[in-house]
């Protein structure tokens, strides 16, 4: 899945940091990275809810579908092409990292629009 934007947005905390990183790639990759732990929880949590109310049959093939999911989206960043072209560069991390967050909230949205969003949502969300 090929994409350069977010399909909901980061949430506003990380636009906040984001212009705050004076475009200092470590301050980049600190503000990457408690987005990701954001997300990660948001997704764990509609995961888990979404196995809820699933026959065995359901939930085993959401389980399957989430593993195979979980090892194939770092290996699809790093075949980004962005990544190739910074190789060796220091921005190279940001955009691999960027490249998470965009799986991850790809993730989420597609857990939601499956099988519903009613699990709870952070107040910061998107």
């Amino acid at each position: 899945m090929k994409r350069t934007e977010w399909l909901e947005g980061p949430s506003t905390p990380y636009f906040r940091c984001i212009n705050e990183s004076d475009g200092i790639t470590s301050n980049m990759l600190d503000c990457n990275g408690i987005e990701h732990a954001r997300l990660v929880q948001r997704l764990n949590e509609l995961y888990q809810h979404s196995l809820t109310g699933l026959s065995p049959t359901r939930q085993e093939r959401l389980r399957k579908s989430h593993e195979k999911w979980t090892k194939a989206y770092p290996r699809e960043c790093n075949r980004e092409p962005e990544q190739k072209l910074l190789e060796g560069g220091t921005l190279a991390s940001v955009f691999y990292s960027a490249c998470i967050l965009t799986e991850t909230d790809a993730r989420i949205l597609w857990l939601e629009h499956r099988y519903g969003s009613t699990a709870s949502q952070p107040d910061q969300a998107r």
